[in-house]
């Protein structure tokens, strides 16, 4: 059986800190401006759907947010691998990592699917997630055609920047 887990919120808990302030730091960096104190909904969305509510909240321009969509997810990512901790254990859901091991143990395929950039996703998996290695492979998932046809406002919301990672089995280490 196939099963999906999200990072955020799912696999690790209170650790969206410095993901925050390096999507920020990217807004500053690439559109010049500093985002409003307004908060925008996080949970379920995607990075660009993130960014795009932020800098809408600004008042920035629409076509503006879409000319600079690939420069802010490499400044967002840039900076995340300056923030991220080295060690992520702690953020690592109450029984998470035994779940994952029995799971995958009783022949179970486990996959991720993350509305994160996925330079971001995959560093969050390196940075010790477990204490116990998890060997993966990663790819960025195929986007969605009418997606691709509409751009970003048509669903900002969908997985836009998914990645997909397997564990194929955890080794003890």
């Amino acid at each position: 059986m196939l099963l999906l887990f999200d990072i955020d919120g799912t696999l690790l808990l209170k650790a969206s800190a410095e993901h925050e302030a390096a999507l920020v730091e990217a807004i500053c960096s690439v559109h010049r401006i500093t985002p409003p104190e307004g908060r925008v909904e996080t949970a379920g969305r995607t990075d660009p759907a993130i960014a795009r509510a932020l800098l809408t909240l600004a008042g920035v321009d629409a076509r503006r947010v879409d000319d600079r969509m690939e420069e802010l997810r490499a400044a967002t990512c840039e900076a995340y691998a300056r923030r991220c901790p080295e060690d992520l254990t702690g953020t690592v859901s109450l029984g998470m990592a035994e779940i994952l091991e029995h799971l995958v143990s009783a022949g179970h395929v486990l996959s991720l699917v993350t509305g994160n950039y996925e330079a971001v996703a995959r560093l969050k998996l390196r940075r010790r997630l477990f204490k116990r290695r998890c060997h993966l492979t990663a790819r960025a998932a195929p986007r969605c055609p009418k997606v691709d046809q509409h751009g970003y406002r048509a669903a900002p919301d969908v997985a836009l920047e998914c990645c997909l990672i397997q564990c194929h089995r955890m080794a003890r280490e």
